[in-house]
């Protein structure tokens, strides 16, 4: 008898023990478990300024995390671009949310590329950010020579924007020697003649050319230019001219 009233203790023990387990899992107030966490859903903040951000967070029951800048030619000043965690996810209230704030467009200065050649302009520019367009143009200046530069030097641009460069062809049009003529308007021959020739020197230089000038004796027929006149020649190029000089 003893032993059995003994067997019985030991099954109302573990009765006992297992109805406290169970109370204890089941009763919301043991040492093993509490109050659920609160929950918050974030919501969407890109778009929204940093301030309307901020209070999107707080009526959330979120908060403002770290804030950084960085350009962002698609949206304007002081925007929110990018934001962790993404819009919906559950995140624990009070949490932070992380934003990325619009610096606007990354902007350059235009460099002064005039006079410089095509190839050092074209790597100025690019190593700024810049697009570069070439345009020719017939010039007595040597070819691949930036002539002209738009925007000009100095201007602020979006980095990616494009500047138009005028790049000389080193190629120029022939003009007549019929186009100039002396200044000297009196009778002494030989001034007439220093005069002329004086004029066409100039005037072919002006056009990149260098003018050989001969007076030859005949009528208006044998005058003569070894280049015509409207061609397209290298500049520098030099040509011959024959003017009739009559008794």
């Amino acid at each position: 008898m003893e032993h059995i009233s003994s067997g019985r203790r030991v099954a109302a023990v573990v009765l006992l023990c297992i109805a406290l387990v169970g109370c204890r899992g089941t009763g919301g107030n043991g040492a093993g478990t509490g109050p659920p966490a609160a929950v918050a859903t974030v919501p969407v903040l890109v778009g929204l300024s940093e301030s309307e951000a901020g209070q999107a967070l707080t009526t959330a029951n979120l908060k403002l995390g770290t804030v950084t800048s960085a350009f962002d030619a698609s949206a304007a000043v002081g925007v929110v671009t990018t934001q962790a965690p993404a819009p919906g996810i559950s995140a624990p209230a009070g949490s932070p949310v992380a934003v990325v704030v619009s610096k606007g467009p990354d902007s350059v200065t235009v460099v002064d590329v005039k006079g410089d050649s095509e190839t050092k302009a074209r790597s100025s520019l690019t190593a700024a950010g810049l697009v570069v367009k070439i345009t020719a143009k017939d010039d007595k200046s040597k070819k691949g020579t930036v002539l002209k530069q738009s925007p000009a030097a100095g201007a602020k641009l979006v980095r990616g924007a494009t500047v138009k460069l005028t790049v000389s062809t080193g190629m120029v049009r022939v003009p007549s020697w019929k186009d100039f003529h002396g200044s000297y308007n009196g009778n002494d021959w030989g001034k007439v003649l220093d005069s002329t020739e004086a004029a066409l020197i100039a005037g072919f230089r002006r056009a990149g050319l260098v003018a050989v000038v001969e007076f030859i004796p005949g009528d208006a027929g044998s005058a003569y230019q070894s280049v015509r006149a409207g061609s397209r020649v290298r500049t520098g190029t030099r040509v011959h001219i024959r003017i009739p000089v009559w008794d």
